[in-house]
């Protein structure tokens, strides 16, 4: 699962700069990240299937590691869903935000993704993990999206509660492997 989900990180990341260079553009405000309708469209990604609802996409709950018997709702409301040909659901959502980070960057957007769709285990950090892009299309974790110091005691407590943006911290700041 952690290269299906390195692969798809990568994928966007690669998305994001070929944007801004054919663009000739330095934020993604001028490319198709700017509208989540556009940027998940065949041109850009493998489409399976265009969901009318998040229901239509994802699971109804997702059971969270430090607490199993604990489930919660995904995706956050809003934004665009779509099942890749590979079964992998992806949420992306405009989040603009005036804070700035470092290289003068601002958050942008949101991704979530469920690696294998409805099917099971259905576990935020396991097979559900979400990320952000910066203004500049570079692909942030939680930390570096809200210029919160790095806390891996506080990231994998937040992931093992539900929370797919701090798992992700984890697994890019260990090699791309889950440690938690």
């Amino acid at each position: 699962m952690v290269t299906q989900l390195k692969s798809t990180v990568s994928s966007i990341q690669t998305l994001a700069g070929n944007q801004l260079a054919i663009k000739k553009s330095r934020t993604l405000k001028d490319t198709d990240f700017a509208d989540p309708a556009k940027l998940l469209q065949e041109k850009n990604f493998q489409i399976a299937k265009f969901c009318d609802s998040a229901a239509d996409c994802w699971a109804d709950k997702y059971r969270q590691i430090g607490d199993m018997d604990q489930a919660i709702a995904y995706p956050p409301n809003g934004g665009v869903n779509v099942v890749l040909k590979n079964g992998i659901v992806l949420n992306y959502r405009v989040t603009n935000s005036n804070e700035i980070l470092p290289g003068n960057d601002k958050l942008f957007g949101t991704f979530n993704v469920d690696l294998n769709g409805k099917d099971k285990p259905n576990i935020v950090g396991r097979d559900l993990f979400g990320f952000y892009i910066s203004e500049k299309g570079k692909i942030m974790d939680e930390f570096q999206a809200t210029n919160e110091e790095y806390v891996q005691a506080t990231s994998i407590n937040d992931c093992k509660f539900g929370l797919a943006t701090y798992c992700i911290a984890e697994i890019m700041r260990n090699n791309w492997t889950i440690t938690y």
